[in-house]
């Protein structure tokens, strides 16, 4: 249960409040500061990374591994729901990927002990419709591991489980990309399944020749900490694929020792590691919309940025030299990741770091979509979260039109426009693939279209009449109309409303402002929701995403009360 402050937003004491808040969040916030400058967050625990982790650790030697194994298995029987399902995180509802990968290791590892919680969650999978449902990939995002694993536990029939095409390292790169975030896992479970099952001789020729430059792409790209991308599950993914083919024994050592090392207290694993990079940034917007952007604490924090700039192209996704990725050291650049950094060293105003702004505006220019967007890794990806994406197009403009001093009449911003325009629904909302529903990616529209001061074009109030009818009757917002409100989601809401054309003495705007204070905890911080998405749709929370943009808000909303 939260320690709420008890502040309101009544009356004379509005502006204390707010102005309270404010200071108390930049308090806590600073408290949290690392040595170096950043920041690191806290992610969810999760089934999806914790039951492949636990296996990783029981292939590797599991007289060695015994006591993490059991306290692992312990909290996976400990956070399955009612229903007999687990979630992506451990407090949100269950999905058929974490049930269906859960189910299986616990199977595999503590089967005696793990009938009960076995049982329930075999009678959740069939209550969705079995085999047929965890083969739909609008409802099992991740299928092709959860048959695999449902096979090694002999659930299901291996026969039927869908092979990795590890030989697709043969295909020239430019294209391969398409599948490039998830290639680690791609090659090592093929080099996996290919000694499983029977194939024909030419797929068994093929294979023999793409197993060494798997192995070499699978080098070439794991982090100097043994990491995936930081993903316990990929990393966990490739060290099963490779232990089990009896390959790439160095690459799957490394795995292990990444694996071991990111092991937390209670035998569980998030999703990812943290998200330290972009964390940083969001809590950098937060500072600087709360007046605190130049303050000598954060000379550290920009080195420490600037020092995490790619300086040579990442041949895995065809990414030139410039980007940044969302933690070190083996995440891969990204398109939101290197608009954030870009930004965030735009306005901590260091000219030493001028070169790196403009090699990041040179990164975004350079990986702009055909149609006008920006997705995750790729140019033109059409896969999962590669797509194209609104709310990352709409950072991509606010660093270009902040740090690169593009507006509305040079090419890149007229495409991206053009591209708001088309994927904005009838109703005024926007689409996004990183968050859930709509209300993301309509605030992060609209506060685009504030930047480069379009609050009135269509899109924009289209945009903003959305927001406004979706705010929840306790002021905040969440995902649709009627579902329960969040801190992220309210965030977002009131800054891009207080930016995109709405007075901050509004009610509406002020009812978001109270919601806020009223959700701030002891500590000056707030309770993150589990919203965000990761590869594949998995869903997860983060502490400090739902810090810097509540901070944000807030000081947009008290900076805007001060305009008018």
């Amino acid at each position: 249960m939260l320690a709420m402050t008890g502040a309101t937003i009544d009356g004379d004491s509005d502006v204390d409040a707010v102005e309270t808040a404010i200071r108390r969040a930049t308090d806590a916030l600073f408290r949290a500061q690392r040595k170096d400058g950043s920041w690191v967050d806290h992610l969810s625990s999760s089934a999806v990374a914790t039951a492949p982790a636990l296996l990783s650790l029981h292939l590797a030697d599991p007289v060695r591994h015994a006591k993490a194994i059991a306290e692992g298995c312990a909290w996976l029987r400990a956070t399955q729901h009612a229903d007999g399902s687990w979630g992506d995180a451990v407090v949100d509802s269950g999905t058929l990927n974490a049930t269906a990968i859960t189910v299986p290791i616990l199977a595999i590892l503590e089967r005696e002990r793990s009938v009960d919680a076995i049982s329930r969650g075999l009678a959740f999978i069939e209550l969705q419709g079995g085999e047929e449902a965890l083969r739909d990939l609008e409802r099992c995002s991740i299928f092709p591991l959860c048959l695999q694993f449902m096979a090694m536990a002999g659930l299901y029939d291996a026969d039927r489980v869908h092979r990795m095409p590890s030989e697709l390292i043969l295909v020239p790169q430019r294209f391969r990309r398409w599948f490039a975030v998830s290639a680690p896992c791609v090659y090592s479970w093929g080099m996996m399944q290919s000694r499983q099952s029977r194939s024909s001789r030419r797929v068994q020729w093929l294979q023999r020749i793409a197993e060494p430059k798997a192995i070499r792409f699978l080098e070439q790209t794991q982090g100097s900490n043994g990491g995936y991308e930081e993903s316990a599950i990929l990393t966990a993914c490739v060290y099963i694929g490779l232990r089990k083919a009896d390959v790439g024994h160095a690459v799957a050592d490394r795995c292990l020792e990444y694996l071991v090392e990111t092991r937390r207290a209670d035998g569980s694993w998030p999703i990812d590691r943290d998200l330290e990079l972009s964390v940083t940034t969001y809590i950098l917007r937060g500072l600087h919309a709360a007046g605190k952007i130049r303050d000598p604490r954060l000379a550290r924090t920009a080195d420490w940025i600037a020092s995490g700039q790619h300086d040579r192209p990442w041949e895995a996704t065809g990414a030139p030299a410039g980007g940044w990725a969302w933690a070190r050291p083996s995440g891969w650049p990204d398109a939101d990741d290197t608009a954030c950094a870009t930004l965030a060293l735009e306005r901590l105003g260091r000219p030493e770091h001028r070169g790196a702004v403009v090699r990041g505006c040179d990164w975004l220019l350079a990986m702009q979509n055909s149609d006008g967007s920006w997705g995750g890794f790729l140019r033109n990806g059409r896969l999962s979260m590669d797509q194209p994406c609104a709310a990352l197009t709409s950072h991509a403009v606010l660093a270009l039109r902040e740090a690169g001093g593009f507006g509305p009449r040079d090419k890149c911003i007229r495409n991206a426009l053009r591209y708001f325009s088309r994927v904005q629904r009838p109703d005024g909302a926007v689409p996004t693939l990183w968050f859930r529903h709509f209300t993301c990616g309509t605030a992060w529209v609209l506060n685009a279209y504030a930047a480069l001061g379009l609050p009135y074009d269509p899109v924009a109030v289209r945009c903003r009449a959305w927001l406004l009818r979706h705010q929840n009757s306790d002021g905040g917002w969440g995902s649709l109309r009627g579902t329960a409100s969040t801190v992220e989601e309210t965030a977002w809401a009131l800054t891009a409303l207080a930016a995109g054309g709405v007075p901050s003495s509004h009610t509406r705007l002020e009812a978001a402002a109270r919601w806020l204070v009223e959700h701030q905890n002891a500590e000056g911080t707030w309770e993150p929701s589990v919203i965000c998405h990761y590869y594949s749709h998995l869903s997860y929370s983060s502490d400090h995403i739902a810090n810097g943009f509540a901070l944000e808000a807030l000081g947009r909303f008290h900076r805007g009360r001060g305009e008018t």
